[in-house]
């Protein structure tokens, strides 16, 4: 996966890939097998690309009972390029998102599902990451986040089933 990657990412220059993705391709080594997709942790590793190349793992492991095989291969994806707990994390949303639409989930319980799939990767990456204080202490960050998210659109429960939005859902209010 990490030749093809950066064979791919080399190609296509025109897709202008963010600066966590042009960081950590620099530092994969495609022909070191032990070695290929190992990337130090990255203080900044938690831009979208991380996410947007994690579609397809989605599609390949959209059953349920391929959860852990789903958990390990979008968070050691992430890790390539995004090393950083926002950023594979991110890899792992959109894989389960995916994997989600597949299997036909309501989309009201995307996020609650996503969250309960969470510390299972975290135990992963305990058992595969050597050093992980360093991630522990971001991890927090971005279940914090969708935690929010979900209660500010009145769907953190499972006996809520619909999403609540402002009248007035207007990007650049809430950007402000």
């Amino acid at each position: 996966m990490v030749r093809c990657y950066v064979e791919i990412v080399e190609k296509l220059p025109e897709r202008r890939p963010d600066p966590a993705t042009i960081e950590g391709c620099a530092q994969l080594k495609p022909n070191n097998y032990l070695l290929a997709w190992h990337t130090p942790f990255n203080e900044k590793g938690s831009g979208f690309g991380a996410a947007t190349k994690a579609m397809c793992i989605g599609l390949r492991y959209w059953k349920p009972e391929r959860l852990e095989t789903l958990i390990e291969v979008s968070v050691e994806c992430g890790r390539m390029t995004h090393n950083h707990p926002t950023g594979f994390l991110g890899s792992l949303c959109t894989a389960l998102f995916v994997s989600f639409a597949a299997q036909g989930k309501p989309l009201v319980q995307w996020g609650r599902d996503m969250l309960r799939a969470v510390p299972l990767a975290e135990e992963y990456c305990k058992k595969t990451i050597r050093h992980t204080a360093e991630y522990q202490e971001h991890w927090f960050y971005f279940e914090a986040k969708w935690q929010f998210y979900l209660e500010e659109r009145k769907i953190s429960k499972d006996s809520e089933n619909k999403a609540i939005f402002p009248d007035n859902y207007d990007a650049e209010e809430r950007e402000k």
